[in-house]
């Protein structure tokens, strides 16, 4: 990727921070403002599809419209005809990923603080926009320096309003991280809705008390049937500072059927 064309822009690249199947995230220094930032880069192979660019693009800008904490705020969306990005806030603090890997696993009380955070802010992207995250995991939720949560990466979403259109750019493919994949995207479905992001956040906060993802020890295709059909065990029995009540929650988040998981955020 020739990125002299952002330098150009009053951009100083510091570091690459995640790499999808369709963009680059680099944390950056945009001179001009003097202040650091995130930029999501959409990749040449995927900017020369219409169809993908367009989505990237729109997808910024629906993401820009909603004003929440446990979003990363959109700053500016530039269109290159070769080279699109986006300018975002850059979150400094660490992921829940790295927390956990550092830490084991968190105290409750912290869970349920992140956990709050990222309700909000999936609740605020469907009621208000239509979106789906998609991608929801422990490695996109960063803490700033305050300890709020922040969901930093939108690479995956998909606007339901488009319908089975929506997925085009899939190919038919399972897209997502195994380990967080609702059984409903695990199954291949062209039509999800919130509560597939509500599984997500149930294997997030899996992991935060226990220290595992889920299923995390299996190959891809075992970890996609395990989602449709396996069991996992309690947090509570992997961690003796869980309470029961809490693993009732996680367990009403993550159970397979969508329907009998909670209707709304709200709830």
């Amino acid at each position: 990727m020739n990125t002299k064309t952002i330098e150009k822009h009053g951009f100083q690249l510091i570091e690459q921070l995640n790499e999808t199947s369709r963009t680059i995230v680099w944390k950056a220094v945009q001179t001009t403002l003097s202040r650091t930032v995130t930029l999501s880069i959409l990749k040449p192979e995927a900017a020369a599809d219409p169809l993908t660019r367009d989505h990237f693009l729109k997808i910024a800008r629906r993401i820009a419209r909603i004003k929440n904490d446990g979003l990363i705020s959109v700053f500016d969306i530039v269109s290159e005809a070769d080279l699109p990005y986006v300018i975002m806030e850059h979150v400094d603090g660490p992921s829940v990923e790295e927390l956990v890997d550092r830490n084991g696993p968190l105290p409750v009380k912290q869970i349920l603080n992140i956990a709050l955070s990222v309700a909000r802010a999936i609740d605020r992207m469907w009621s208000s926009e239509g979106i789906v995250h998609r991608n929801l995991k422990s490695a996109i939720i960063r803490l700033d320096m305050r300890g709020i949560a922040k969901i930093t990466d939108f690479s995956l979403a998909v606007l339901t309003e488009e319908g089975p259109a929506a997925y085009a750019m899939d190919d038919g493919h399972i897209v997502g991280t195994p380990c967080f994949l609702s059984p409903e995207q695990a199954q291949g479905s062209l039509d999800l809705n919130t509560l597939s992001d509500m599984y997500a956040l149930g294997a997030v906060c899996y992991h935060m008390a226990t220290g595992k993802v889920p299923f995390g020890d299996q190959e891809v295709v075992a970890i996609l049937n395990a989602h449709c059909h396996g069991q996992l065990p309690p947090p509570h029995a992997l961690n003796k500072h869980a309470p029961a009540d809490f693993s009732w929650f996680v367990r009403r988040l993550m159970i397979k059927n969508p329907e009998l998981r909670y209707r709304t955020w709200d709830d």
